[in-house]
């Protein structure tokens, strides 16, 4: 699995994409699913340095499958926005701040079909970017790409 993440303040601040975890309909982490059953992603980064919590803004958190073959290849789900300010207040500190998806993004079986995604093994990407209060994207991006992944028919 590769992680990077460049920042706005290179030489002040520092990002991970601390987790990243496909999980089954029974909430077990899995790589290898049916795609007649829904599964979701659960997703985790923080930045560290100082002033870490003053930076406003919105991140945008977008997960793509490539196919490793003849397959679907492209963004699976809606884009989702988290305020800058929504970190994890328990998990954050004056030096450090910690996001995680408000909920899961979830797969279903009928948004596979719709984009045409057939079994077959896959390598995930995540994208993480940034936009300042106005709305402006900023050079801060969080890049993840994971392992791979089976898609198969049961039947």
């Amino acid at each position: 699995m590769t992680s990077t993440f460049d920042t706005l303040f290179p030489a002040e601040l520092n990002g991970v994409v601390a987790k990243f975890e496909i999980v089954d309909p029974d909430g077990t982490p899995n790589r290898v699913l049916e795609i007649t059953r829904q599964w979701s992603i659960n997703l985790e980064w923080h930045l560290t340095g100082t002033g870490v919590t003053s930076l406003g803004g919105t991140w945008h958190v977008q997960v793509s499958l490539e196919s490793m073959g003849t397959g679907f290849e492209g963004v699976v789900n809606p884009i989702v926005d988290i305020p800058y300010g929504d970190y994890d207040p328990a998990m954050s500190g004056p030096t450090h701040c910690h996001w995680k998806l408000p909920q899961p993004i979830t797969i279903t079986p009928a948004e596979m079909q719709a984009r045409n995604i057939i079994p077959n093994v896959y390598k995930p990407v995540v994208l993480i970017t940034y936009t300042n209060p106005v709305g402006q994207r900023q050079p801060m991006a969080g890049f993840w790409e994971g392992s791979l992944i089976t898609l198969y028919d049961p039947n």
